[in-house]
């Protein structure tokens, strides 16, 4: 009884990153297959440990001006005022992605997703057994 009991706490606290990776890939496969695309600036970077991101800004059609970062990369991959494609939700369209980076972040949720998922689901499977 007592090691269903962990197994039903370590449950809990696995469901919550499962979650967060389906819901993640579902909204970048909505904003893959039914998002708008625009061009997006460069303006600046941002510096992590060992790592930079840039900060694009972009417009949508009635003029509101958003921002969306890159991935984190070892070098710069864009400098200030290059521009890119940047793909976004037209009924959220602070929810954005740069067209570049939108495969590797969409394949990183998926996976993180199916991880989660599968060990939720041996964890279940030892929930059953251990009662």
């Amino acid at each position: 009884m007592g090691g269903a009991i962990i197994l039903l706490f370590i449950f809990g606290i696995l469901l919550l990153p499962a979650i967060v990776f389906c819901r993640s890939a579902f909204q970048l496969s909505r904003l893959r297959r039914s998002g708008m695309k625009t061009e997006g600036v460069c303006t600046h970077h941002q510096w992590g440990e060992g790592s930079v991101a840039s900060i694009f800004e972009y417009s949508t059609p009635d003029g509101k001006v958003f921002t969306v970062s890159s991935e984190y990369w070892p070098v710069k991959v864009f400098e200030a005022s290059d521009t890119t494609e940047i793909v976004f939700d037209p009924k959220k369209p602070s929810r954005a992605a740069i067209i570049t980076d939108l495969s590797s972040e969409l394949r990183t949720s998926w996976i993180g997703a199916l991880t989660m998922s599968a060990l939720l689901l041996s964890l279940a499977t030892g929930i059953l057994i251990a009662k």
